[in-house]
């Protein structure tokens, strides 16, 4: 019985050739993405079988979308829940920053705590168990934020003032323990998305990409267009989803309540439970490579860590260290630097390179007179403006290459800012306002999307090679989360000190100043690559 095993040669991402392995070199011209993989099938009935290019081609194409819209499907869910509840906390809490805050300072912490525990159960578990895990414990938060904001607006709905005078006993304990436990399934919510986001983007789609930057290129950027699509095309496909978008969002709770809107978001998120869990099985076994779970070599002066807290804390200070000599720990200074950023209305926050804490949409609704049709517009074309960064990146980088690409990205994201900025310190009355200065704040924010998401998929790719042969680079991975995760508690203590919305130019220029370091921050990194 003969086995003839053959690799795939992708031209420009169109043209496919299938070249036998013994005339099969690794290298080849830089325009030529090569798929390393060799496709192996036997007949056992014929003796040999081989793909053609068609069924191949179809083959390649298919587990690539698949691998990202597998992913984008459990982001899909946690992006819009960054801005659905954060409405509804505005709605109960009133003009007080201080509750969102609290809810964003406690998921902030806990990522700061554990990403490198959730790094290393990356690193340890097998795969596919691990992203099966993941997604059952995100429904199960999930669909309970959802029933306990249901419960508390069936019920509660008027009495959600923390300190309001004259309240009874009740009345306080009954606030206090739904702001409570909102934070508590936030803070698991996070840290349930952080291995998500380990595993997928810098674990699976390093795996799968098998050494080819263009194709990682691709993967990466697959990832985030699903997940802006999902926010751009489901009002218009008018799918089962549409529910839990945030154009629409507030006809629903005017016309069903805010109960029975969370109460179908609620069956929404258990009915997605069963497709998300075949579509992870379907990306794994489409890859055989991901079944493959090396074991890690310890890097030298740096030890597991046995059993008790001191061993674990000394490790976590090695894994520090090994992250901090790395040239591109400057890059991941440079993306963490842009959490600290308030001037995001919160599209697609998980994805996004500055988590939304509210503080946005408060101000334009309490000092610019901004309704919900308004704000859903501008997040709408938040995402649009998303999406196209997402597709000039690639572009740009084959013209100017990867490095250069994340320098016009991020100071365009600084350059953008300027105007939202100087239009904060424009006296405005929604009454009267003044429409220039609105004209700002609404394009510059939509405008600075491109810049961002740009810079994003770009840092992403750096961190990808330069990990992918690291024994720790998930634990290192997850890292970079948790350093974007110090910038975050930056960012919420900021807005609880200046937590009233007329005080919201404060913070506006404090993210400016923040994402212009970024900025000299990837400077600093290409100068240590290339000196």
């Amino acid at each position: 019985m003969s086995h003839v095993a053959f690799s795939a040669n992708v031209v420009d991402g169109d043209a496919l050739e299938l070249i036998p392995m013994s005339r099969w070199a690794p290298a080849g011209p830089p325009g030529i993405a090569a798929d390393t993989r060799a496709y192996k099938n036997t007949d056992k009935g014929s003796g040999v079988h081989v793909f053609g290019p068609c069924v191949l081609s179809l083959l390649r194409r298919s587990t690539f979308h698949c691998a990202a819209f597998g992913f984008a499907l459990s982001l899909f869910r946690e992006s819009r829940l960054c801005t659905v509840p954060l409405i509804s906390l505005i709605e109960v809490y009133g003009e007080t920053l201080v509750p969102l805050s609290l809810v964003g300072l406690s998921k902030t912490l806990a990522g700061m705590a554990f990403a490198g525990w959730i790094g290393d159960l990356v690193d340890l578990t097998p795969r596919l168990r691990f992203m099966q895990t993941a997604i059952g414990a995100e429904k199960v938060l999930h669909g309970g934020n959802y029933l306990v904001f249901s419960i508390f607006f069936s019920h509660l709905s008027k009495v959600g003032q923390l300190s309001s005078e004259g309240a009874s006993l009740g009345v306080i304990v009954a606030s206090w323990s739904f702001l409570v436990l909102t934070i508590v399934i936030a803070c698991l919510l996070s840290l349930v998305m952080t291995g998500m986001t380990v595993a997928i983007q810098r674990d699976w789609v390093t795996v799968i990409a098998q050494g080819d930057e263009r194709q990682l290129t691709r993967l990466n950027s697959y990832l985030r267009r699903i997940d802006l699509l999902g926010g751009i095309a489901a009002p218009v496909s008018g799918k089962p989803n549409i529910a839990d978008l945030q154009l629409i969002v507030s006809s629903l709770t005017t016309s069903l309540g805010y109960p029975i809107t969370y109460l179908i978001l609620s069956g929404l998120t258990a009915a997605s439970f069963f497709l998300e869990i075949w579509w992870i099985r379907v990306v794994y076994e489409s890859f055989p490579e991901l079944e493959e779970h090396g074991h890690r070599v310890a890097l030298d002066g740096i030890n597991r860590p046995t059993k008790g807290r001191a061993a674990g804390l000394s490790f976590e200070k090695a894994m520090w260290i090994e992250f901090s000599r790395l040239p591109i720990f400057w890059s991941s200074l440079a993306v963490s630097t842009t959490w600290l950023t308030t001037l995001a209305v919160g599209e697609c926050c998980l994805l996004q390179s500055a988590e939304a804490d509210g503080s946005y949409i408060t101000y334009v609704k309490t000092v610019r007179g901004w309704n919900d049709t308004v704000i859903g517009a501008l997040k709408a074309l938040c995402d649009m403006a998303g999406l196209c960064g997402t597709l000039i990146m690639p572009r740009l980088e084959q013209l100017l290459g990867l490095e250069t690409t994340g320098t016009l990205s991020i100071w365009f994201m600084v350059l953008c800012l300027i105007p939202v900025l100087v239009s904060l310190f424009v006296k405005n009355d929604h009454d009267t306002g003044v429409s220039w200065a609105g004209g700002l704040l609404y394009g510059g924010t939509i405008l600075s999307r491109i810049g961002i998401w740009s810079f994003d998929l770009c840092q992403l790719k750096l961190l990808q090679i330069s990990l992918d042969d690291h024994p720790y680079r998930n634990r290192l991975a997850a890292l970079q989360l948790a350093l974007q995760n110090s910038f975050n508690l930056l960012k919420f203590t900021l807005t609880m000190v200046a937590s009233r919305p007329q005080n919201f130019k404060w913070t506006g220029l404090v993210s400016l100043v923040a994402v212009t370091t970024g900025a000299v921050c990837y400077a600093a990194y290409l100068r240590t690559v290339h000196r």
